[in-house]
Formats: C-alpha cells, sequence, structure tokens
C-alpha cells in the first residue's frame, strides 16, 4: 500500500493537509499553555500592612509588603480610594491614610471593576484619645445664646460632642444679659444685644503652622476681640489668651500712691470686674500715709515745650491682694502682666483705677470654694 494515493490520503485514510494542520495545532496547544504560565498577571499577595493600628484625625503613611505588586491598579480601605497609591517595587507599595471614622476596615485592589485581592481586617482606627494641636486656654464669653442654650453648658463638656473636640470648657460663670464690645475706630463701644452670654474659659487646641507660630483655633487666628465659631457652642468671644497651665493662688503686697480722695476709695472686699478664674480681690488694706512728691508736668506752647515742677501732697497704702496668676518661664503673670517684686500692678475696679509697686509675692491657701 502507497503511504500517499493518488487522492492525496494518507494512507488511504487521512488527507495530508488535513494531517498537517492537526499537527500544527497539538503544536499550538503546549506552547499556548506555556505562553499563558509565563506571562500571565501572578496573583498578588499583601503579607504586612505598616502601621495596621491608627489613631482618628491621622493620617501616616501606610506601607504594604508582600509579592507581585504591578501598577495601574485600584486601592482602597473600606470604601475610601486611596487616590495616591504607589508601587515602588513588586514587594513594596505604599498610600496615604485617608482620615476616616473610628473602626476596622478590608484592604482591596481593583483591576478596573474587577476586585483582584481583598485583604479582610487590614487596618483599625481608633477613637482619637486628644485632639491634635497645642493646646491654649481662650477667657471669654459664648455670646448670641437662648435661655434654655445658655443653661446647657457644663464644666468638663468637649465641643462638639460628637467626633474629634474642638474646645474643653474648663470654667463657667452665670449667665448674664449679651453685651458687646464692639471697635469703633481707635475706641470700642458697648452696646446690648438680644440673647444670652456665658462667661467661661475652654482649653481650645491651635494648629500651628511651622513658617509662622501663630495660633489658629479652627479657621481664626486667635487673639483678644476676635470672635471664634465653636463648632456644637456657637459663636465665642476671646477677652485673653493664655497658656494651658494651671493657675497659682497668690497674695500680693502692693505699695498704691495717689491723690488722697482717689486712695480712700479702696476698701476691702474690691474685686475686678468680669473673668471667671483670674479675678483679684482686695483683702486688706493698711493705714493711708501722707506724703509729698515732686511732679513734673510737660506743657507745650506752638513750638517750645516746658516742664512746670510742682510740690503735691499724695497718699500712700499698702494692700494685699489675692489672684490667681498663670506661672510661665519669666514668672507669674496676671492678665499677661508680670507679678513679681519691683513690677507695676494696675487694680482697677468699675469704680476707680489705681496703680502701684508689687512689694513681695507669697504663696497663698486657696480660698474656700475657688475653682481649681
Amino acid at each position: 500500500m502507497t503511504i500517499i494515493d493518488e487522492r492525496g490520503r494518507l494512507f488511504g485514510r487521512l488527507n495530508a493537509i488535513d494531517a498537517i494542520i492537526g499537527a500544527f495545532v497539538l503544536l499550538l496547544i503546549p506552547m499556548a499553555y506555556g505562553a499563558y504560565v509565563l506571562f500571565r498577571p501572578q496573583t498578588i499577595r499583601i503579607s504586612n500592612v505598616e502601621p495596621n493600628v491608627v489613631e482618628q484625625g491621622v493620617s501616616p503613611r501606610v506601607h504594604f509588603r508582600g509579592e507581585n505588586f504591578r501598577p495601574f491598579v485600584r486601592a482602597q480601605f473600606g470604601n475610601e480610594q486611596l487616590h495616591d497609591f504607589l508601587v515602588a517595587s513588586p514587594s513594596l507599595a505604599e498610600a496615604t491614610m485617608p482620615v476616616m471614622p473610628p473602626g476596622t476596615y478590608d484592604f482591596a485592589l481593583f483591576s478596573e471593576a474587577q476586585e483582584i485581592f481583598r485583604l479582610p481586617k487590614a487596618i483599625t482606627v481608633l477613637p482619637a484619645s486628644k485632639p491634635a494641636g497645642v493646646p491654649v486656654q481662650l477667657a471669654g464669653s459664648f455670646v448670641g445664646l437662648s435661655a434654655e442654650r445658655a443653661a446647657a453648658f457644663k464644666v468638663g463638656q468637649r465641643l462638639p460632642a460628637a467626633g474629634t473636640p474642638m474646645a474643653e470648657i474648663l470654667a463657667l460663670g452665670p449667665p448674664r444679659p449679651d453685651v458687646r464690645r464692639l471697635r469703633a475706630g481707635d475706641t470700642f463701644v458697648f452696646t446690648p444685644t438680644s440673647g444670652t452670654a456665658v462667661p467661661a474659659v475652654l482649653r481650645a487646641y491651635c494648629t500651628v503652622v511651622e513658617a509662622q507660630p501663630k495660633c489658629r483655633v479652627g479657621e481664626v487666628q486667635v487673639m483678644a476681640g476676635l470672635v471664634v465659631p465653636i463648632a456644637g457652642a456657637g459663636d465665642f468671644v476671646i477677652d485673653e489668651v493664655r497658656g494651658d497651665t494651671e493657675p497659682v493662688d497668690l497674695q500680693v503686697d502692693v505699695r498704691f500712691v495717689g491723690l488722697p480722695d482717689l486712695v480712700r476709695l479702696l476698701k476691702a472686699g474690691d474685686a475686678e470686674p468680669g473673668g471667671v478664674d483670674r479675678t483679684a480681690t482686695l483683702v486688706a488694706i493698711g493705714s493711708p500715709q501722707s506724703i509729698v512728691a515732686e511732679l513734673t508736668q510737660r506743657t507745650s506752647t506752638g513750638t517750645t515745650a516746658e516742664e512746670v515742677k510742682s510740690q503735691e501732697r499724695l497718699a500712700a497704702v499698702t494692700a494685699s491682694i489675692r489672684l490667681r496668676a498663670d506661672p510661665s518661664p519669666e514668672g507669674f503673670k496676671h492678665h499677661g502682666m508680670p507679678v513679681k517684686a519691683g513690677a507695676t500692678f494696675t487694680f482697677e475696679t468699675p469704680q476707680y483705677s489705681v496703680r502701684g509697686t508689687v512689694l513681695s509675692v507669697t504663696a497663698a491657701t486657696p480660698a474656700k470654694g475657688a475653682r481649681p
């Protein structure tokens, strides 16, 4: 029997061309499988996520270690997409953790819309232990409140109550009619408004820009006289900004010198108005002594000026004042002014204002019922 007959059949059964095609197809099968094995995308695996526990409000750089990482994949924690997922090598990738609420989240990778990898419980977000920023104390008042809202504030209350607090109430004064201080040119005017005000001291948290170290609470750069919107509480008018330190009770002996009619106004029990926890109180006063002082007055007429000296009979008195001062590297301060021997001290009430010199400063036992 011939191998190929006159009709081109192989062994009289199979066409030679068909046989060649069949052999070629059989040869393609292992070649195709080999190409598939050689060039197919390897399965991505993640062995480590660092860190895998973060605090709410923090956005750290998260590193992923594993194998077969490749570019052009979409990554996400939970439902939050990581827009800066960067593949540094087949075994290392990184991304910035978005700000997310407390909880435990899966990590997933997608190619187009198809999920190609998921790591369950890849990262845990813990509730914030404390607000981020530098703590300061703001003394002032909540303003424009209804009577019900004014009565709702409590010492120790965090504002807002949910999420990362912006401020914490350290001390409260009794509600009072809302009287605003408004700037008119170079002076201030006081005008009553509708609503109720509540004096308070807050612990707030500053955002500090390193290149320009100024304190910002929310979007406001804090300073005396400004209004800060406090989430969950309304507007807060700042009267004083001070460090977040524990105040110290002091007894300060001050020698006041002035006209006799002015010195006679001083009496034990007088106190500075306003404020919640830094009010100074005159607790004792000695007997006035008459002194003669030489006063110099400078007068000017047109382009000439002259000094006129005169003898004046004044009164001098030593008074003991109780106050709460803030410690600082420069010593004690009260309303931002130094409290130390030799320093000038101003005592002001609604009836008078006197200025004297500090003679001595001693620690005082906290008065009964004083705020901590």
